[in-house]
């Protein structure tokens, strides 16, 4: 299915397109809330600008696409693999990427507030500048994840549970934490934190 045909049945009033395979689309700016694409393949798909807001896009492949700028809001995109995804500037607010492989993904300047990222992969991810505010990143992986270098990172609020922070990029000292949940945390300097709220 290409994505134009998938437009038009969606105008039509259809929302269930599970498993779904669409060729690598070049049309952005899709307008798509509540959408079932649960398993569908949409790998390297540019889907740029589109609106995928309250979506359920669990399992499913969405390797090397092009979300820049698109609205993620509240999307289920758990055990979704986004990995090489480009999700720069994108608005992700409540979306639950639980379990989700966002290794290597680019989410700068994203919109994370309140996202689920619990058991995600984001190792060797982009997070520099994203806004972080609420996030569940408990037992996640952040191999050489970029929280912003030598700026240091917004973490208002996150629940940093059973997380490895000394392979992480972050500067911890010029990072905002505050209200942070740290519970056998591994921080920069390898220092384990438990049973903290900062």
């Amino acid at each position: 299915m290409d994505a134009e045909e998938l437009r038009r049945r969606y105008a039509a009033g259809e929302r269930d397109f599970a498993g779904i395979k669409i060729e690598k689309s070049k049309n952005g700016r899709l307008n798509l809330i509540g959408i079932n694409l649960s398993g569908a393949n949409l790998r390297q798909a540019c889907l740029s600008g589109a609106n995928f807001s309250r979506a359920n896009l669990s399992n499913t492949d969405l390797r090397g696409s092009n979300l820049y700028e698109a609205n993620l809001s509240e999307a289920n995109l758990s055990e979704a693999n986004l990995s090489e995804a480009n999700l720069g500037s994108s608005e992700l607010i409540n979306a639950n990427f639980r379990k989700a492989n966002l290794s290597g993904a680019v989410l700068s300047e994203a919109i994370l507030n309140g996202a689920d990222l619990s058991q995600s992969n984001l190792d060797g991810a982009n997070l520099c500048e994203a806004s972080l505010c609420d996030i569940d990143l408990t037992a996640a992986s952040v191999k050489l994840t970029d929280f912003g270098g030598y700026d240091g990172a917004l973490l208002t609020n996150a629940n940093l549970t059973d997380v490895n922070l000394s392979e992480a990029i972050l500067e911890w000292e010029c990072s905002i934490i505050k209200g942070v949940i740290l519970h056998n945390t591994i921080l920069p300097n390898g220092s384990i934190i438990s049973n903290i709220r900062k």
